[in-house]
């Protein structure tokens, strides 16, 4: 699968699964796709967890919602 259906699909789901945030592997294109969801609302914010022994950098994308339902959902 590639990197950009990965990361939209993980959001996705961890909204319908009612949690309120997701981590995603960082690179520089899905920082750029989480900073647009973020401006326009579909997620609540992202941030960037430092890199740990083994593990590369990570972004923790917090899940939109209105009401009960996920900003992004089917």
């Amino acid at each position: 699968m590639d990197t950009i259906s990965n990361f939209i699909i993980k959001i996705k789901n961890a909204g319908n699964a009612g949690l309120s945030s997701v981590v995603v592997p960082e690179t520089k294109l899905t920082r750029a796709i989480a900073e647009v969801l973020e401006k326009h609302g579909y997620v609540k914010s992202v941030s960037k967890k430092a890199a740990k022994k083994g593990v590369g950098a990570t972004l923790e994308v917090e899940i939109a919602y209105e009401g009960d339902a996920p900003r992004i959902s089917n």
